[in-house]
C-alpha cells in the first residue's frame, strides 16, 4: 500500500475523497500500478519463481491513494512519522494478506469491532486502519487524537494466551497481538456515512519525493 501526502497529490489531481481505493481515477491507478511493474521489469519478479503468492490479493495489483488531509480533523500520516506537514511524501507499507470492513457504527463500539477483527490477522506486525473524514470528525468531537485511536486500536487487539507448557508461568488475561505504535491510522474517503476499513500491513517506511523533484 502507498500513501501519499502533502500538495503534491492536489498537483497530481490524486484521489483523496470518495472513492479513494476504487478504480477510476488515473494518477491513483498508474502510479500505484507502476510500482507492480518495477518488481517485475527491474526487480525480476515472476509469479511461480519468486512471487509466491498461493492465491493473490489485488492490493498487489495498485494499490495507492492520497490522504484526505483537507478534511481530516487530525495531523496526517506524514506528520506522525517525522514530517511537516507541507512536505511531500510517500509512505510504503508492507503487508495486505487481511482485510476488514467496511465498518459503519460510531465511536468506541465501532473502534472494538475492528480491534475484534485485527486481533485474529495471522500476521501481527502491525494494521493501517483507514477511517473516513465523517468518522474521523466524529472521534475527534468525542476528544480522541489519532494517537489516541491508534493506542485504543492497539491495546484491545487482544487474545487470550494459549496454556503454556508444564512449568511455565501463565499470563492472566487476554493479551495485545501487536506491538505498541504498530497500529496507523490514515483519514481518506467521502462524507456520504462514516466508514472504517482495516488492512493487515506493517512496518510504514516513508520517503521524501520532494528530495526527487
Amino acid at each position: 500500500m502507498q500513501v501519499v501526502n502533502g500538495p503534491i497529490a492536489q498537483q497530481l489531481k490524486m484521489n483523496s475523497g470518495t472513492g479513494a481505493l476504487s478504480p477510476g481515477n488515473q494518477a491513483n491507478a498508474s502510479m500505484g500500478r507502476a510500482l507492480r511493474l518495477f518488481i517485475i521489469n527491474l526487480g525480476g519478479g515472476a509469479p511461480g519463481v519468486n512471487l509466491m503468492a498461493v492465491i493473490g490479493n489485488v492490493s498487489s495489483y495498485s494499490f495507492m491513494f492520497a490522504e484526505n488531509e483537507k478534511e481530516s480533523p487530525w495531523e496526517p500520516l506524514s506528520v506522525g512519522l517525522g514530517y511537516q506537514k507541507n512536505d511531500n511524501t510517500l509512505t510504503f507499507f508492507m503487508g495486505g494478506w487481511a482485510h476488514s470492513g467496511n465498518y459503519g457504527l460510531t465511536g468506541e463500539v465501532a473502534l472494538d469491532n475492528v480491534a475484534q477483527d485485527i486481533s485474529r490477522y495471522q500476521m501481527t506486525s502491525g494494521a493501517a486502519v483507514i477511517i473516513s473524514p465523517k468518522f474521523a470528525q466524529d472521534l475527534q468531537r468525542r476528544g480522541m487524537s489519532k494517537a489516541d485511536v491508534e493506542s485504543y486500536l492497539q491495546k484491545h487487539s487482544t487474545r487470550t494466551p494459549r496454556r503454556g507448557r508444564p512449568g511455565e508461568a501463565a499470563q492472566n488475561g487476554p493479551v495485545s497481538v501487536f506491538p505498541e505504535g504498530s497500529v496507523k491510522v490514515i483519514v481518506a474517503g467521502g462524507d456520504a456515512s462514516s466508514m472504517m476499513q482495516a488492512w493487515s500491513m506493517y512496518r510504514p517506511l516513508i520517503v521524501s519525493i520532494d528530495k526527487w523533484r
